[in-house]
């Protein structure tokens, strides 16, 4: 809900134990002419070294990117671009997991972190009430992962990509439509080309991942007393 948020807790600051992980985040959304909408959203966990220097962060620089752009074509057609990454140690703290930053086990983002992603998608409505979307998806992911437990401290690693990197190709489609009012169908089809499968360098395979969704939508009018 606040697109700015900082948060600072040193020992210096507020004479406190430092175990808390803050961080410094913004989104920004641009509308620009022809419908063409510009978002993207940075978080800065901690810096390297810190702002202060007698007190050195002992973890790599830690934070997140992303960056969507989403264009019409004309009607009923529209594509979406976007790229983002995250650092290898983003979300942890270096008192250890119970104050890395997570809810239930999960970290902010997509994946565990350590990762890069970048990809396009187009979509289009062939016939009414049926949509289409095409995609095509490349990820980078490291073996960085915050549910782990932290390193010996200082920890000197690479900011992103730590360990053997995972690459995945995927040529994939989504599609939804409306089978009948209130009951929708959802398909998501794609093919995975993965490199160093496992984070196993050398090894490789390639695989077909389905999913298939119904939803009914309950409602209907609502009459209010008088």
């Amino acid at each position: 809900l606040n697109p700015l948020k900082l948060s600072f807790t040193t020992v210096n600051d507020d004479n406190l134990p430092d175990n808390q992980n803050s961080l410094l985040a913004g989104s920004l959304r641009l509308a620009l002419p022809r419908g063409i909408v510009l978002q993207g959203s940075l978080l800065v966990d901690a810096i390297s070294g810190g702002l202060d220097s007698h007190a050195p962060d002992p973890l790599p620089t830690r934070g997140a990117l992303a960056v969507v752009a989403d264009i019409p074509f004309g009607h009923g057609m529209a594509a979406r671009i976007w790229t983002g990454a995250v650092s290898a140690f983003a979300y942890r703290a270096p008192s250890g997991l119970p104050n890395s930053v997570m809810l239930r086990g999960v970290g902010l983002g997509q994946n565990f972190a350590d990762c890069w992603e970048t990809g396009v998608r187009a979509s289009f409505v062939p016939r009414p009430m049926i949509v289409l979307a095409p995609e095509i998806v490349f990820l980078e992911q490291g073996q960085g992962d915050f549910r782990l437990p932290t390193p010996p401290l200082p920890v000197r690693g690479p900011v992103i990509f730590a360990g053997v990197v995972e690459r995945t190709v995927r040529l994939g489609v989504a599609g939804q439509t409306t089978i009948r009012q209130r009951l929708d169908l959802d398909l998501n089809l794609g093919l995975h080309h993965i490199e160093n499968a496992g984070h196993e360098a050398g090894a490789s395979r390639t695989r077909g991942v389905a999913q298939v969704a119904l939803t009914y939508r309950f409602g209907g009018a609502v009459r209010l007393p008088e």
